[in-house]
């Protein structure tokens, strides 16, 4: 959106800039090359602003469509030397300072792109896309608690489904549980037709206690995706565990696993359906998975020893049960380490409030 709001302005400024210049023509180089990066055609558009710079080289707006067509093509660094560029030539210009910001944080650069975002937000207290981008490149910079401020106040100014969204899983990873249930609820209001809307609906409400209305939004957002993993997922755990419904969960939890074979999460709660259903020899086969890929997994290792006496395999049963002592050991030094950091030190994730692969 940003991209296509910056060419409209530059179309502006080039024919108010070019209209008395000499052959070559910049201006309808220019044009050639807006419309080949308009229709795909990156390469054309890429040497159309080249030769527009030979005759101009500070033309601030074809300096910005050529970094942005060149990160489209992966050249990366020369498209960060030419927003650079841009913004040496228009410095504090809105729209090159946010692609610019935008292409750092593509990059993963979350850093940079706060250092260029931070003061150019401070200064523009009313620009909603430099206040969004900013708060979720802090959210990134595990900035959670300053990055989800901004983003609200995004979503609750612009009424937007996307900022909310954001702001809905951010606060489930911050156990924010009651501000993640309205966010996400917003959004599944704002926007009907999207099954992500609907799954983060139903981990918040699960994680407030509404399982009805949980088990209504991950079946909402199943019939809008089929194959929405944690739909699939949470809803056939919540069956399984809550409603102690061991067939109703299986087509939901089979279908997880399918969807993605190498989530843990998935192949744990196969697991636990196949045991619910007496199908040791299988539930036993996965929870052996599950340990060999995370053998700090105590459940597991739970279930393995229940597993094991239940097949007579004592001796089995017997190290899986050391095993779990010797981890739930460790567990109760963790915790007593963990009550002398504040809280705000880390995030607080629970596999019950966030997507799990």
């Amino acid at each position: 959106m940003l991209a296509v709001a910056m060419r409209v302005a530059a179309a502006v400024v080039l024919a108010a800039s070019f209209c008395n210049a000499q052959q070559p023509d910049p201006e309808s180089i220019f044009n050639q090359a807006l419309s080949a990066q308009q229709h795909g055609d990156i390469e054309a558009a890429i040497a159309g602003y080249q030769r527009v710079l030979k005759i101009a080289p500070n033309l601030v707006p074809a300096r910005a469509n050529l970094a942005a067509a060149q990160m489209q093509v992966g050249r990366t660094a020369e498209a960060l030397d030419n927003y650079r560029a841009a913004l040496r030539a228009a410095p504090g210009d809105t729209q090159i300072t946010l692609l610019y910001s935008n292409a750092l944080f593509e990059l993963s650069r979350y850093s940079d792109a706060r250092d260029v975002l931070s003061p150019f937000a401070n200064s523009h207290r009313e620009n909603l896309d430099a206040a969004f981008l900013l708060g979720e490149t802090l959210i990134r910079l595990q900035r959670a608690r300053e990055g989800v401020k901004l983003v609200d106040g995004v979503a609750k100014a612009r009424n937007d489904a996307n900022a909310y969204l954001l702001s809905a899983l951010t606060h489930l990873q911050l156990t924010d549980y009651k501000e993640a249930k309205t966010s996400a609820d917003e959004a599944a209001r704002l926007d009907p037709a999207n099954a992500a809307a609907w799954t983060l609906s139903g981990m918040a409400n699960a994680a407030t206690g509404d399982l009805k209305k949980a088990e209504a939004a991950y079946r909402k957002a199943l019939e809008l995706n089929a194959s929405d993993f944690d739909a699939n997922l949470r809803l056939g755990t919540l069956l399984l565990r809550m409603d102690q419904n061991p067939e109703g969960a299986k087509p939901y939890l089979e279908r997880a696993l399918e969807i993605d074979p190498s989530s843990l999460s998935a192949r744990y709660e196969v697991a636990n359906l196949q045991a619910a259903l007496k199908d040791d020899p299988a539930a036993i086969a996965n929870f052996e998975q599950v340990v060999a890929r995370k053998p700090d997994a105590t459940d597991a290792h739970v279930q393995l020893s229940t597993l094991y006496m239940r097949a007579k395999r004592r001796e089995d049963a017997k190290r899986e049960r050391e095993i779990v002592d010797r981890l739930m050991a460790t567990e109760r030094d963790s915790a007593t380490r963990r009550q002398t950091k504040n809280p705000e030190d880390e995030l607080a994730i629970f596999s019950s409030a966030t997507p799990s692969r």
